[in-house]
């Protein structure tokens, strides 16, 4: 049994293969069009033309008879030759429609016993002057009859065979199809066909398009599929492109081979074959996890499932790889494969870690693993020295809430806390926060769960974008925010099947890191034991397939379950980063450099070990978008550049604190990249008019108090003896100045600082404006 599922698996990846393949080339919509004068495709269609060529009338234009002939021995016994010349004009066919088929139907009136071939016509006719001696007035034919090379071709397209009168429709051939490819594509080129066969003694007589009965002129019928759209003009169709991770604006990687194979990207779509798959070979493999008892939970035979590279803080070459057994616990091991400890601690899945936990007031590296056996997280810490693990599980681990199966950490840029996340084969998801619990342990607190639909366990957090990737194995993958608040929106990255890269099932996920947020998003596609790679940025397009083979004495990986990269350099035997691959079928892990995969591809993919996990960015606005890269990092709509130049704070969206964004206050003149003193409010002074009113709640923050109160509630710009007047009257009692912007006005004295109220002292000062402007 086991063996049969094996084969059954191998079927269901060339099956998958080969319908990626079919539906990515020819899954179009077809159509069918007609041309026939006066019916098809409309009445008005008259895009017909039609002659007979006579051998025995060589200077007869015959291009308005009401039928057409075609003879061999013409009249009997001459052994001269008639032939039939048809166009139809299918410009309306958009070029680079596919041909599928192509259908002429003629009205027979006088059947025949032979079979007449039909070919293509290489030269231009005119159908109201072409003879069997001219193509057109003054243009003699290179042969009369239009039988020289360079009148017509000499490979039949079809062939007529009309034994009874009425209706007769026959198919040309996939010669003749691709004629009529040529004419859609060029248009120039369409010069009609012409049916004739000089050995056919029994002649054929069919109805012309000057028949007055529109039903029985000669109708072409073509079945084609839409054209591609095609951008670029490359050739190779936007969306096959896109699906392969090309640029549709680029017409120059038509020539490009991406993945070094000697066929270049232009030719593996008209070959209908991957353009970015490569192979690669381990150079380092582990030691062989052993299998289970027999019976035992999960794949006995291979009980190796998931890795985590713990990178060392002062000596990368002591780096270690810490592996599950899906039947004893952890594996931990060097770069070399050989394994340095064992925790017999439980039925492990999946193993993450992340760096820098506080943990009794010191800096510690936590593992975390789902523990099948008693469905709960395992916790350790990683001695930085050794590399060998600690249990620090406050009460023996986290008691998950589900039936665990997949997990993964996340350590978030915005609130420092690290978490693990939990998933089950019902496809539940919960958040832990991980907190020390004051006894040198660390404990959880479950702070958000979801559910993604079925089967899940693979899954992985790119902690700079604060995002949350998860396999559905049957589906494809997922993408979630990865905070506590984010709640289920998700977003489908990939599928499954021939609408996606992925054949079922999507195991492990892993991150490649690079410098500035950019890298690779990758996932284990066991169906087809192969690797696919994502951008890490943006929407994560499609990069490339790879797929590790024999090689260095090393077998090749099969059915796998975990992933792992390391961008940093471990060593001389890594001098580049690595990835780590579970082998389904040896139960162990296999070391490929990185550089090996990265080369494989053109142009190459990004090889950067300046990225340190010990030194997660942060996030300050938020925005998925780490701070090193983006480029408003308060997201107030002020780029940090321009708020460099402002002076103002580019970690706070209102430096001084005036209830106005820094962006609205240097874009009241439209310009938000440059301060203007008089026009713009200053996003450095809470109160550019020094008036007491902090600019967000000053309804005129731009005028400062200078007692122009007339008209009363519409200030005219100057103080004179109406204002004079209104403060009188305020003072009296008979106007309460009741808004801020009356208060703001008539509140002048004392001059640099108002007390708030409108005054005996204001209209003093306001009177002494008026007598001393």
């Amino acid at each position: 049994m086991y063996i049969l599922a094996k084969i059954m698996k191998k079927i269901r990846m060339l099956v998958s293969g080969v319908i990626l393949v079919v539906i990515s080339l020819l899954a179009l919509v077809a159509n069918a069009l007609s041309f026939q004068d006066g019916v098809e495709p409309n009445p008005s269609y008259a895009g017909t033309r039609d002659t007979s060529l006579s051998e025995n009338q060589p200077n007869t234009v015959s291009g308005l008879y009401t039928e057409l002939f075609v003879d061999g021995d013409d009249p009997s016994g001459s052994g001269n030759d008639v032939s039939t010349m048809l166009r139809w004009d299918i410009s309306v066919i958009e070029p680079g429609s596919v041909i599928e088929s192509v259908d002429i139907t003629i009205q027979v009136t006088n059947s025949s016993s032979g079979s007449y071939g039909v070919y293509q016509l290489l030269a231009p006719w005119s159908e109201t002057e072409a003879t069997w001696n001219e193509s057109a007035a003054g243009a003699s034919w290179q042969v009369a009859g239009a039988r020289g090379a360079l009148d017509r071709g000499s490979i039949v397209l079809g062939s007529v065979s009309a034994s009874s009168t009425g209706s007769y429709t026959f198919s040309l051939n996939s010669n003749g199809r691709a004629v009529v490819q040529a004419w859609v594509n060029d248009s120039n080129s369409n010069h009609g066909l012409i049916i004739a066969d000089a050995s056919v003694t029994d002649g054929l007589d069919m109805m012309s398009r000057e028949t007055a009965v529109a039903a029985q002129r000669p109708k072409l019928t073509i079945t084609y599929s839409q054209a591609p759209q095609d951008t670029d003009g490359d050739s190779m169709p936007d969306a096959w492109e896109d699906f392969y991770g090309l640029d549709a604006l680029d017409p120059d990687d038509a020539d490009i081979d991406g993945d070094l194979d000697g066929v270049s990207n232009l030719n593996e779509y008209f070959q209908g074959t991957h353009p970015r798959r490569v192979s690669v070979s381990a150079t380092v493999e582990t030691d062989t996890v052993p299998q289970a008892p027999e019976g035992s939970i999960g794949d006995w035979r291979a009980p190796a499932d998931d890795i985590a590279i713990w990178l060392h803080p002062a000596n990368p070459s002591q780096s270690r790889i810490i592996g599950t057994d899906k039947w004893r616990g952890l594996h931990v091991y060097e770069l070399t494969g050989s394994e340095v400890q064992l925790l017999a601690d439980g039925m492990m899945n999946n193993v993450d870690l992340r760096y820098n936990f506080i943990l009794d007031g010191e800096l510690v590296d936590l593992v975390t693993a789902g523990n099948r056996t008693n469905d709960s997280i395992a916790i350790y810490r990683v001695n930085r020295t050794t590399g060998l693990l600690s249990n620090v599980a406050a009460g023996g681990g986290i008691n998950a809430g589900i039936v665990v199966y997949g997990s993964c950490m996340y350590k978030s840029p915005v609130s420092g806390k690290i978490y693990t996340f939990i998933n089950s084969k019902l496809g539940e998801v919960e958040q832990w926060e991980l907190v020390d619990n004051g006894n040198g342990q660390v404990g959880g607190i479950k702070v958000r769960s979801f559910d993604v639909g079925t089967q899940t366990e693979g899954c992985v957090v790119d902690d700079e974008f604060s995002t949350f990737y998860i396999g559905e194995e049957e589906v494809g993958i997922w993408r979630y925010g990865a905070e506590p608040t984010d709640g289920s929106t998700r977003i489908q990255v990939d599928l499954t099947g021939s609408q996606g890269h992925l054949t079922a099932a999507v195991e492990g996920l892993a991150i490649y890191h690079a410098s500035n947020g950019s890298g690779y998003l990758a996932a284990s596609s066991q169906g087809s034991s192969e690797y696919v790679l994502y951008q890490r940025e943006a929407d994560n397009r499609y990069i490339g397939t790879f797929n590790i083979v024999p090689g260095n004495g090393i077998s090749g990986t099969s059915e796998t379950d975990g992933i792992e990269f390391s961008n940093a350099g471990l060593g001389t035997e890594f001098p580049e980063g690595v990835f780590i691959a579970q082998d389904g079928n040896e139960s162990n892990f296999k070391l490929v450099p990185w550089q090996d995969i990265a080369n494989a591809f053109a142009p190459s993919l990004t090889i950067d070990t300046s990225w340190n996990p010990y030194n997660v960015p942060l996030d300050t606005d938020g925005d998925g978008i780490i701070d090193n890269v983006d480029p408003d990092d308060d997201n107030d709509g002020l780029g940090d550049a321009v708020e460099a130049s402002l002076g103002t704070d580019p970690l706070n969206s209102d430096s001084d604190g005036d209830s106005l964004s820094d962006f609205d206050e240097v874009n009241a003149d439209h310009d938000p990249n440059t301060y203007q003193e008089g026009v713009d409010t200053d996003p450095n002074n809470p109160d550019t008019d020094n008036d007491g009113l902090a600019d967000g709640a000053d309804p005129d923050p731009l005028v400062a108090p200078d007692g122009d109160l007339a008209p009363y509630g519409a200030a005219d710009g100057e103080v004179n003896s109406a204002d004079l007047l209104i403060a009188q009257r305020i003072v009296l009692g008979f106007i309460n100045p009741v808004t801020p912007q009356d208060l703001a006005h008539g509140d002048v004295y004392p001059p640099a600082a108002p007390d708030g109220e409108i005054n005996l002292s204001d209209y003093l000062l306001i009177l002494q404006m008026v007598l001393s402007p």
